[in-house]
């Protein structure tokens, strides 16, 4: 049986026959919407998580929360930090930088939302000083129906000095 469902699907097609294993790059890029190198760039950025992703995601992955989450998500052109395709929730860790970039990472979310996505940001130093409080607010919008619910997290005030 086994021999038998490895000969199925690694058979070529008849002749003249197009089969859908096409290339892995060539899957993605027509399931994701995303470019080759943008895939590459999540990757990379996989690989070399911050540590406020690194300690955000050991509280996402594996279901924690109920839900399934992808951490660096290609969406069209933009890579996200952690995203839920249930739920269509992201959520964004912002460093000291995004305090010069507001008005870019307004720009964007409001692109996101208008695909109706729900994304929710919080500030690095929220993860690493109130990680049950950014645990618990994420589990209120896991609860909540969708809906545009843009938000800055817990804090409003700016990240410490030298935050990243």
């Amino acid at each position: 049986m086994k021999i038998r469902h490895f000969l199925d699907i690694h058979s070529s097609p008849p002749e003249g026959e197009r089969t859908n294993a096409s290339s892995r790059s060539e899957r993605r890029v027509s399931r994701g919407g995303c470019s080759p190198l943008t895939l590459g760039h999540a990757r990379g950025m996989r690989k070399n998580m911050q540590e406020a992703e690194y300690l955000l995601w050991s509280r996402l992955n594996r279901k924690q929360l109920g839900v399934k989450f992808r951490r660096q998500q290609p969406i069209g052109s933009y890579i996200v930090d952690f995203f839920c395709s249930e739920k269509r929730l992201i959520i964004e860790l912002d460093g000291a930088q995004h305090k010069l970039q507001q008005s870019h990472d307004c720009k964007r979310t409001a692109i996101l939302e208008a695909e109706e996505y729900r994304v929710i940001r919080f500030w690095n130093n929220d993860v690493f000083i109130a990680m049950d409080a950014v645990l618990e607010k994420i589990s209120d919008f896991l609860k909540t129906p969708h809906a545009s619910a843009f938000t800055c997290g817990l804090s409003s005030a700016a990240p410490p000095q030298g935050g990243s």
